[in-house]
């Protein structure tokens, strides 16, 4: 058996449009200056100022940043000496703007609060003066999102998520709060909001997991991981066919008398798949990666010749019931320098379990 580096939670998150330099971050309240006087309105109705004849300079880059509530925090520069103030503008097609707010002098924030999710929201700022408006900042533009978790009392993580074709998401990854055993293979069909529409284990007494799982042409899901439930060997690359609503059409183990493990599957254009992983039983080293090409029942063309042996196996899936919670999380850049590398590749000879549905 191999460790498993483990995480008491599991995360979906889902965060878009960026524009320019904005990043991601919604009554309103404006960062306090060291002026502020309101009272008699100015320019379009924005507080009155005095003593200035030379419209303010344009503010610098504006930003937006992500917070807890539906909140976005908007930071800007101020580039002027002289302004009275900022208006800040938001609309919701990048074309149309409403103020929403004003700041006063020698601040450079402001934040809107209590936004739709699923909204993408546009924002634009402007100093003012007695002698009028600053030119435009530039447009800063947010998709505010959901960011939620899911699982029960003990260890849930997910490893691979794809959008569907409605437009909602297809988790694949594992559990120990639900299931028949250890891990058990944990497939959840998100709505485009992230709620549920459906959520599954697969799996036996021992250790399942699922790394992949993509929307086949059919609208079901072809599912690759590995089981210590089923198989040949220790571990064993692990395949399912689920339709729409997460039943099992078919499902097969892959392997010799080692540990063999699939990670990443597709489908191809002739309606079969393609397997990508790694294997200890076959090759020419400790482990070697492994490529298998299947068609579309999962069958393969050759017989084992490997020695390996195993006993037909079955598993039923099983409902799921875990909790969904909001949370707030901040992505970080990561770089990442790729290199090269040279394997050869060897024909192997992996048995196949099949399992009845």
């Amino acid at each position: 058996m191999r460790s498993e580096n483990i995480f008491k939670t599991i995360t979906v998150l889902f965060i878009t449009g960026i524009l320019g330099t904005a990043m991601l971050s919604a009554g309103c309240s404006g960062s306090n200056g060291k002026n502020g006087a309101t009272g008699a309105t100015g320019p379009a109705g924005l507080p009155a100022t005095s003593g200035t004849v030379i419209p303010p300079s344009v503010p610098g880059t504006l930003t937006l940043t992500s917070g807890p509530a539906l909140m976005i925090t908007l930071s800007w520069q101020d580039n002027s000496t002289n302004e009275e103030g900022f208006g800040i503008e938001r609309g919701t097609n990048g074309v149309n703007f409403i103020t929403i707010g004003t700041t006063p002098s020698n601040t450079a924030g402001y934040q809107d609060n209590g936004l739709a999710k699923g909204t993408a929201y546009y924002y634009r700022v402007r100093a003012f003066n007695d002698a009028g408006f600053s030119a435009y900042s530039n447009i800063a533009q947010s998709l505010i999102a959901w960011v939620n978790t899911y699982g029960g009392a003990s260890t849930d993580i997910a490893q691979f998520i794809q959008q569907t074709a409605d437009g909602g998401y297809i988790v694949a990854g594992y559990t120990i709060s639900f299931g028949a055993g250890g891990y058990n293979a944990w497939v959840l069909k998100l709505n485009s909001d992230g709620t549920v529409a459906w959520q599954k284990t697969y799996g036996g007494a021992s250790t399942d997991y699922t790394q992949s799982i993509q929307q086949t042409a059919d609208g079901g899901y072809i599912v690759a991981g590995y089981t210590d439930s089923f198989g040949a060997g220790d571990y064993d690359a692990w395949v399912l066919k689920l339709n729409s609503d997460g039943t099992i059409a078919w499902q097969k183990t892959y392997g010799g008398a080692g540990t063999d493990y699939a990670y990443s599957i597709q489908q191809t254009t002739d309606g079969g798949y393609i397997v990508a992983g790694y294997t200890d039983s076959f090759g020419a080293g400790d482990t070697d990666a492994w490529v298998l090409r299947l068609p579309a029942d999962g069958s393969v063309s050759f017989k084992p010749s490997s020695g390996a042996s195993s006993a037909s196996t079955s598993v039923n899936p099983a409902n799921s019931s875990a909790t969904i919670n909001n949370t707030a999380i901040t992505g970080a850049d990561t770089v990442l320098a790729p290199g090269t590398s040279t394997a050869t590749p060897s024909s192997t000879n992996a048995y196949i379990t099949e399992q009845a549905p």
